[in-house]
């Protein structure tokens, strides 16, 4: 179930200070979590028995910590997977980040824990070979290979922890090899457990070849820390660097990097399962189900800012759905019961086709948590620059939507046992959690205007989305980057432009939604017997999209309702025309659409792109047949391709302001924002199904 977001305490705008964010019994949990963090007191004999801890973060699209620092236009434009990093103590990657993100406070007594900072899809990641770009940004291209990344770091890990970092046990560059021979697909996923006991009696070895890959990197660990390892309760030959008893895991994405998470997830959980098998072939009785070099692995919290797939080709066109290659929707995404608690926190206001939502709504996952939160897509996962848009005031961001998930996230993830310590970070990391109290007030008093939100997704959205319809009526009749101006003093001259852009699209939207209102019910002739004008004035939706007349369908109570009172007193005075609302879509909601040009290449870009394109190989990247003839033309000698005159989602696609966000609920054929009945008061019917 989908839940909207609770009120923020006025008191707790300080997520760094423990003990005016959590209450007593919170903090009581704290302590029970923060006891496994070192030996237990008043034992002698446990004195040398440690817990190890890893933390994984995937950032988004287009986001890189590493460029936020070194970038001077990007500064302070870190998403909450980055802020997150920040808070978890303990040993980096080397050379993935500058060694002023290393961690600082008390560094040798975190020696026992680990963090793995992903780069976010379509930016630099020199370590595995990706030099970012088009590719990466519109298909997802090296997905997979962060997602092998991450699992030889997990490996890498337990051999750092044992026998000192001097170099890892995996090379990055044996990372880039592996990731083109096999496949992280779901076939592996399922097959490979029941595929080994069918077969159990061959002697060939039926494992995929993936599972084969991940098993000799297991072999190479086994026989590097076997003197370390804890047979059945018997202490292991070497305790020189301690004994380990768990191994806690914990991992966040954002956007495509919650769909990698989640996707991470379940192959870690699989590399476990196939390390306990290692270990049973060598003798071992008394093990966990998920293992990492014989050490039992609980999987704690997977946080999950927007997952969104968009693999190989998006949701952008009509045909496709971005489950693609390793991040289909049955099993790559479903949220696996082995992990004790999964948080997935989604945007009420994200309206672009490319952008769809897979939900965890899914397989019956009772440890997942889904919170709506208002604003859009990178309202929920941080990213944009203070006063983006002219949205906030703060240099440092401290009014930004996005900082209420972050806390929100970070409260969830710490009382999940995730060792998060904001409070013993260097004061700009921790400048980058406090929230302004004025953003709290406005936050709370939208969602007073929502006392009993309903259940049901659907349901749930159209209460959120409605009143931003109706906000965005009530100011269209403003024209031009002056009356933008008006509303959004802070924001720069281009991005007024594209306000001003979006809001013109948004424009003819609704007037081409009015003319179809007006003719929508008048029939086409079928036969020619039939008495009736040949040429009746029907106005279809100019859609390839079947869901855009639905969409429109839905909305028609909505318009109805404004459209009375608008001829009688004026819009303001419609229920879904709030002030409370209006504020919060002012100040603080960033308009997506206008900010987001796939199709608005200027020619040098689209000529990079073309040539990047001609250089994968055939049937690598999964592009369409329009896309195939620029490539084949480009080849035969080059092609111009010309450029968009706004480059937003086109309306034939079905993108616009006037649509749902598709939303995936564990299959390509399972959407939760399908259509929901209306009463005759034009009212949702909540119980529908």
């Amino acid at each position: 179930m989908t839940q909207l977001c609770a009120p923020v305490s006025s008191a707790q705008n300080n997520p760094c200070d423990k003990a005016t964010f959590f209450n007593a019994y919170e903090l009581e949990t704290l302590l029970q979590h923060d006891s496994r963090e070192y030996p237990p007191p008043k034992n002698p004999a446990a004195s040398c028995n440690y817990n190890l801890f890893f933390g994984f973060f995937f950032d988004g699209t287009g986001n890189n910590y590493d460029q936020c620092m070194k970038n001077p236009d990007m500064k302070e434009g870190f998403t909450n997977v980055a802020r997150l990093y920040d808070a978890y103590p303990g040993r980096s990657v080397p050379g993935i980040l500058d060694a002023s993100t290393d961690w600082q406070h008390d560094a040798d007594f975190y020696r026992h824990f680990f963090r793995v900072y992903v780069p976010g899809l379509g930016t630099p990641f020199p370590q595995i070979q990706d030099e970012g770009g088009p590719l990466g940004l519109g298909t997802g291209r090296y997905g997979q290979r962060r997602i092998l990344w991450g699992l030889v770091q997990a490996i890498n890990h337990l051999h750092r922890y044992f026998l000192g970092d001097a170099f890892l046990l995996i090379e990055h560059k044996e990372v880039v090899a592996l990731d083109r021979s096999i496949d992280l697909d779901w076939q592996t996923l399922t097959k490979a457990s029941w595929q080994r006991r069918m077969t159990a009696s061959r002697r060939e070895d039926p494992l995929p070849a993936a599972c084969k890959v991940l098993r000799d990197m297991l072999s190479r660990l086994h026989e590097r820390i076997a003197p370390f390892m804890k047979k059945d309760g018997v202490k292991p030959a070497n305790v020189t660097m301690t004994i380990v008893d768990n191994i806690y895991v914990s991992c966040f994405g954002f956007s495509r990097g919650a769909a990698e998470a989640r996707v991470f997830a379940n192959w870690l959980l699989l590399l476990c399962r196939l390390d306990a098998e290692l270990c049973r072939e060598k003798g071992f009785v008394n093990l966990a189900e998920h293992t990492l070099g014989g050490f039992p692995v609980c999987f704690d919290f997977l946080g999950l800012f927007e997952s969104v797939a968009s693999i190989g080709l998006a949701a952008s066109t009509v045909l496709f759905d971005g489950h693609g290659a390793w991040a289909d929707a049955e099993h790559s995404l479903r949220i696996s019961p082995a992990i004790k608690k999964c948080v997935h926190m989604v945007a009420a206001h994200e309206i672009r086709r490319s952008f769809p939502l897979d939900s965890t709504q899914m397989g019956g996952a009772g440890c997942a948590e889904e919170i709506l939160y208002p604003g859009a897509h990178s309202d929920i996962g941080g990213g944009y620059l203070p006063r983006a848009q002219g949205r906030g005031q703060d240099p440092m961001g401290a009014d930004m939507l996005s900082r209420i998930p972050l806390a929100d996230m970070y409260r969830k993830a710490r009382l999940a046992g995730v060792p998060l310590k904001p409070e013993l970070n260097l004061t700009r990391t921790q400048d980058r959690f406090s929230i302004d109290p004025t953003l709290i007030a406005d936050f709370n008093a939208y969602l007073k205007l929502f006392q009993a939100p309903p259940e049901d997704f659907k349901v749930l959205l159209q209460t959120q989305y409605w009143p931003y319809l109706a906000w965005r009526l009530g100011m269209l009749d403003r024209q031009g980057t002056t009356a933008m101006a008006a509303l959004w003093p802070g924001a720069k001259e281009s991005e007024l432009k594209e306000l001003s852009a979006a809001h013109q699209r948004f424009k003819e939207h609704f007037d081409i939604y009015c003319k179809w209102y007006t003719f929508r019910d008048t029939p086409p002739v079928r036969y020619a017997w039939e008495k009736a004008d040949p040429n009746p004035p029907r106005y279809a939706v100019p859609s390839f999209d079947p869901a855009h007349e639905r969409h429109w369908q839905e909305l028609l109570p909505l318009m109805q309702t404004l459209a009375k009172a608008r001829d009688a007193r004026g819009i303001a005075d419609s229920d879904y025309y709030r002030p409370e609302a209006n504020t919060l879509f002012v100040k603080y909601v960033h308009d997506s659409f206008a900010g987001f040009r796939p199709f608005g290449k200027d020619v040098a870009e689209a000529s990079k792109t073309l040539k990047q394109l001609a250089n994968v190989q055939e049937g690598e990247i999964p592009i369409s047949a329009e896309e195939a003839a620029w490539v084949r033309s480009f080849r035969q000698g080059g092609r111009r391709m010309e450029d968009d005159p706004d480059g937003f989602e086109p309306t034939w696609l079905g993108a616009g302001y006037l649509r749902y966000r598709k939303v995936y609920a564990g299959a390509d054929h399972l959407q939760l924002t399908r259509r929901v009945p209306v009463d005759e008061r034009g009212q949702p019917v909540t119980d529908a199904v």
